[in-house]
């Protein structure tokens, strides 16, 4: 019989927990099923006490052991400074770091305690995102003085976007007049994004900061879970998301300026850092774009990126350009 590699595994749930119930001393699990499958494989698990924790297995070729090891770290030293982040949960042993064995290799896992109150529910206030800009004022506070050193890439120039416009070019046709826009596009965003960055912050990010990893607690109080994409960045990178909401849809534009009011309660956030915003929103697309054809065609198949999304990709791509005020190619 002919052996095939695996790629990717998902664990049998029972033999899953009772691994977790031998390694972690969190009493009895009176529940424990399969919360999320994604870049990381999520379970929720329930104890007899009426505490819930989420365990994340991740991708054995998304991240290495001195990946999540450092994601770790980086979460302990936001707590360690009273910033409100999701509790990584020790194992009997006293390691954080679950190693488990899969027939690709060794996957790592983290038991995460839940975060405290709840995701935020409509109506979306201005107040909420002031919270949301306060919390992530503090953490890049902290963050700045985070000196472990990192396994994953910074998000330079050259990572972000001419990488990105590389991977999304190579998967065009040479005669494709697509491939020369993002060529030019990439070409134009890096020289812009390299002449601004002399006068913006460079420090740990999030990385990630939607509404979708974060919850609210009964004082007001912000909690940030999944830093799976923290990494060394630019700080005017991080509201991207934020951003392009405003951008896409006027109504949004409070929440925008309602999240600078409340980082700069906390900390500078500089015109130049401001003008730089929309640059790294872009940025943030074109990468978007490059993981999803690097990636996801190999781990989810390409129905995730059909010629039809990656034409629509581009054309959001000619958006950016417009707003930026790229001269066409």
């Amino acid at each position: 019989m002919t052996h095939i590699p695996v790629a990717h595994s998902l664990f049998e749930t029972q033999a899953l927990a009772t691994i977790v119930g031998e390694r972690y001393d969190i009493g009895t699990i009176s529940s424990f099923d399969l919360y999320r499958s994604y870049v990381n494989d999520v379970y929720r698990v329930e104890t007899s006490s009426g505490a819930t924790y989420f365990l994340k297995v991740a991708r054995r070729a998304w991240r290495t052991l001195d990946d999540i090891g450092w994601d770790v770290a980086l979460q302990q030293h936001l707590r360690r400074h009273r910033v409100s982040v999701s509790e990584p949960i020790p194992q009997r042993d006293g390691d954080p770091v679950c190693v488990l064995d899969a027939p690709e290799g060794s996957r790592g896992a983290v038991l995460y305690a839940e975060t405290a109150g709840i995701k935020p529910q409509p109506p979306i206030t201005p107040e909420l995102y002031e919270v949301v800009g306060r919390g992530t004022a503090r953490m890049h506070k902290v963050l700045d003085h985070f000196d472990a050193p990192t396994p994953r890439p910074g998000r330079t120039v050259q990572w972000l976007i001419d990488r990105s416009g590389a991977i999304v070019a190579a998967s065009l046709d040479a005669g494709d007049k697509n491939r020369r826009f993002v060529e030019h596009f990439s070409q134009r965003l890096g020289a812009d994004v390299e002449a601004r960055v002399p006068a913006l912050d460079w420090g740990v990010c999030h990385g990630d900061m939607t509404l979708d990893n974060i919850t609210i607690d009964r004082d007001g109080t912000v909690w940030f879970f999944d830093f799976d994409l923290a990494a060394p960045a630019w700080r005017a990178s991080e509201p991207s998301g934020i951003y392009t909401w405003a951008v896409e849809e006027p109504s949004v534009l409070p929440l925008w300026n309602a999240y600078l009011v409340g980082y700069r309660m906390e900390r500078p956030f500089g015109e130049h850092e401001e003008a730089a915003v929309p640059s790294f929103a872009a940025a943030y697309d074109l990468w978007d774009l490059a993981h999803e054809l690097e990636h996801w065609r190999h781990w989810s198949g390409r129905w995730r990126t059909t010629p039809r999304i990656v034409r629509e990709r581009i054309d959001r791509l000619r958006t950016w350009a417009e707003r930026l005020g790229f001269p066409p190619p």
